[in-house]
């Protein structure tokens, strides 16, 4: 079979056309990355706003096409930069770790999409285009879209601006200094949070023109924000170098398009999350190991130490809590109603997910977004061994834990990146397995799902839905807990705290950093294994809408909500996390705007989490009985977050 020049001269230029897209938009993560070491996840949401407001400008104006694009760019700049000094800069100014900063971009992000699901409503729109972008344009022969070329050479324009304000003008100067640094650049008067908000300001501008040029193409609609995930590869491509990701993003458009087109348009999505794993992995391993911290450890005591008790008395009190803690469990099912109890319940699966996430990012440094692809994972190791091989539940779910953790130990060199591109090279991994769910129909029944999952049961019981059922995942949750709990307290747990604060002193007395890590990598798999087994029973039925990047996102967010490196925190957060959006069902679609400025206030005011909050309750309450308070950080930390520069505060 000969090759159509007309189809692979349209694939060029199509592929071209977004791939000049993916750059305006990886362009935004290159700058924030070499600024301020934050991958900004809330760049799609700003893609997504971009386009909205230029379909507004195309709607209620008679401006043309070209003055759309460049007032819309600005317009969202400006809201770029709001975005920055309003969420960002306080975060920031307090010396947060990164991973707060990272959660404050995606309650923007949320927020974001709410707001123009209120504005423009939650329909997908179509894009107004004028008539001198319809049709083709015939060159020696071969047919190009118009529509395409206006997008290159905007595109293409829009670059060499930055090019030529980098390169002569003062301000871009000035950044390229502080970019590469910050803190020669402060002593000769360059002002670091200016550069910041420039870098907000411009990324963002970067991302409206990105979403003026792409809506044409496709509807305007919420899910625009997923092309933000996908362009991080054009970075990736382009080695995090202005120039380099001018070059990978339309590198990123062809393969994806000629990929589409000759391989498999299935999998198309995930060949740029692929490219973004297999790029990380290659140049951004770091040479050496770090020595300073890698998450900020909020310098917690226990109860018995913050009242001083004895170890008698630290027995009596843990026993006690213990005894009432189940106590409670144990009324909760007389308590509540049915939905209620139903709610709980699936917040205890979530939990249980939960707990082991906060083993990785609180104990072992990482910072992962792709949980949910380990709980898919287990779901349907359960799903298909009891639907279509009659394996018995307590087998399912150990099988369910054990594959799960071994795709945990395959991927685990994945910790090996730091903290940022962890998160995207996890997210990616999650993006995948989703992809997978999908298209792996023989085995997954692709987008119909399985249904028909029965029960869980154990000899002749069967854990109906209701009280049985949670019961059961309130087992299961504590058999988990005490395990997590034990597991840290061993020689492993101990190596893997002190791996998390200074990899290079211990790897000097002799811990394996990289095989801990794996190994803790594993360990959260199959905890999310376990759960998403019991997910499975619980719905009896699932489909890969129910493993998504929210979901995975969600996972994050209990953890850092509760409080890095406590477990209690962990479940408290899932109460939270799941349980603030039904308290305020009333509200409607309001709930998620709330809940995501709940997510931006809480790395605002409290960067430690509700485990936090309990520290500094229970500290005011010890000064109130003339005891000093007991800060959330210790002063020795407190001095050395005092002492060093405000960047180098941003990713420890």
């Amino acid at each position: 079979m000969g090759i159509d020049l007309h189809i692979v001269t349209q694939q060029v230029v199509g592929g071209l056309a977004v791939g000049c897209v993916y750059a305006l938009i990886a362009l935004g993560f290159t700058m924030m990355l070499r600024a301020t070491e934050l991958v900004n996840f809330a760049q799609g949401e700003l893609v997504m706003s971009g386009a909205f407001i230029g379909y507004t400008l195309l709607v209620a104006t008679p401006l043309p096409y070209l003055a759309v694009f460049i007032v819309a760019s600005i317009l969202t700049g400006i809201l770029g930069m709001l975005v920055e000094r309003v969420a960002l800069r306080p975060i920031r100014l307090r010396q947060s770790p990164l991973l707060n900063l990272l959660i404050a971009t995606i309650g923007i992000g949320i927020c974001l999409r709410l707001v123009s699901q209120l504005i423009w409503g939650a329909a997908p729109l179509r894009y107004p285009v004028s008539v001198g972008q319809v049709g083709h344009l015939v060159v020696a022969g071969l047919p190009m879209s118009i529509q395409h070329i206006w997008i290159i050479a905007l595109a293409i324009l829009s670059m060499l601006a930055l090019h030529y304000f980098f390169e002569r003008t003062l301000p871009g100067i000035a950044w390229r200094a502080s970019a590469y640094d910050s803190y020669t650049a402060e002593i000769m008067g360059v002002s670091f949070d200016r550069v910041v908000t420039m870098t907000f300001g411009i990324s963002s501008m970067l991302a409206g023109a990105a979403g003026v040029l792409i809506a044409p193409l496709f509807f305007v609609a919420q899910e625009l924000w997923l092309q933000g995930p996908r362009a991080f590869a054009g970075a990736a491509l382009g080695q995090f170098h202005i120039l380099g990701t001018m070059i990978g993003g339309p590198i990123l458009g062809l393969l994806e398009t000629f990929a589409a087109g000759y391989i498999s348009s299935a999998y198309k999505n995930g060949i740029a999350f692929g490219i973004t794993i297999i790029v990380l992995m290659l140049v951004a391993i770091p040479r050496m190991p770090r020595g300073g911290s890698l998450v900020f450890r909020y310098g917690r005591q226990s109860i018995a130490e913050l009242f001083e008790l004895n170890d008698r008395q630290a027995t009596h009190l843990r026993y006690g809590t213990l005894a009432a803690l189940g106590v409670v469990a144990f009324a909760l099912p007389l308590l509540l109603d049915t939905y209620e109890t139903y709610l709980v319940t699936l917040i205890l699966i979530y939990a249980t997910g939960a707990l082991g996430l906060q083993l990785v990012i609180g104990y072992a440094g990482a910072i992962i977004v792709g949980h949910a692809a380990f709980l898919g994972i287990g779901a349907y190791t359960s799903a298909i061994l009891t639907v279509y091989f009659g394996v018995p539940f307590l087998l399912a779910i150990i099988a369910a834990a054990i594959i799960a953790a071994v795709f945990g130990l395959l991927f685990g060199p994945i910790l090996r990146l730091p903290t940022h591109f962890c998160a995207i090279a996890t997210l990616g991994f999650g993006e995948i397995m989703h992809l997978v769910f999908i298209n792996w129909k023989k085995v997954t029944n692709g987008m119909s799902g399985i249904s028909g999952i029965r029960k869980p049961s154990i000899g002749a019981y069967v854990f109906e839905e209701g009280a049985p059922f949670y019961f059961l995942t309130i087992a299961v949750l504590v058999i988990v807990y005490a395990a997590l709990q034990r597991l840290i307290r061993s020689r492993y747990g101990r190596g893997l705290i002190a791996a998390r604060e200074n990899e290079l002193a211990s790897i000097s007395m002799g811990v394996n950093v990289a095989w801990y890590r794996t190994l803790s990598f594993c360990i959260a798999a199959g905890c999310a294994g376990i759960a998403g087994s019991l997910y499975a029973h619980f719905f009896s039925y699932i489909s890969p809408d129910s493993f998504t990047i929210l979901q995975s996102i969600a996972f994050l967010t209990m953890v850092v909500i509760g409080g890095l490196g406590s477990f209690a925190g962990a479940v408290i957060g899932a109460f939270f996390v799941l349980g603030i959006p039904e308290m305020l069902r009333a509200l409607a679609e309001y709930r998620i705007l709330i809940f995501g400025l709940l997510l931006i206030t809480f790395m605002v005011f409290l960067p430690g989490g509700l485990a936090d909050l309990v520290h500094r309750l229970l500290s005011a309450f010890r000064r109130k009985e003339g005891t000093p308070e007991l800060s959330a950080a210790g002063p020795e930390t407190n001095e050395i977050l005092a002492a060093n520069p405000v960047k180098d505060n941003v990713n420890p």
